[in-house]
């Protein structure tokens, strides 16, 4: 069991996504954009798997995690998975930042089952 937080500005997949983990056992709290997963991520004592969408309005995903770096003390406890639909060029530019977050990147739309490990082997890294 983790603490999950989804993050992403459509109702439909936050709604879908909570189901799921709750389903199989997971916390799950959820943030409409990335101001307000900042916000939640630096006040919750509880160290947190981050599901995050990469294409959202205002702060995108790719801006979140470049907040998360210039703040290693109160973010980088917790673990980031990034979800995109397909934005080749983002990624490739975002690689190095990728890798120095240990993010895992999932695909949408993205497998059920896939998803649900992904999630227990992110929640692994927070022990």
């Amino acid at each position: 069991m983790a603490h999950v937080l989804i993050v992403d500005d459509d109702n439909e997949i936050r709604m879908t996504l909570r189901m799921l983990l709750e389903d199989a056992g997971h916390i799950v709290e959820e943030a409409a954009s990335g101001q307000a997963c900042l916000q939640l991520l630096r006040t919750t004592p509880s160290r947190m798997v981050v599901l995050l969408d990469l294409i959202m309005p205002v702060m995108n995903g790719l801006h979140v995690l470049e907040a998360i770096q210039a703040e290693p003390v109160a973010l980088a406890r917790h673990t980031y998975i990034l979800m995109t639909a397909d934005n080749r060029l983002m990624l490739t530019q975002a690689a190095p930042l990728l890798t120095a977050l240990a993010v895992t990147l999932v695909r949408k739309p993205f497998d059920v089952d896939a998803l649900l490990i992904t999630v227990d082997h992110a929640a692994q890294r927070l022990t």
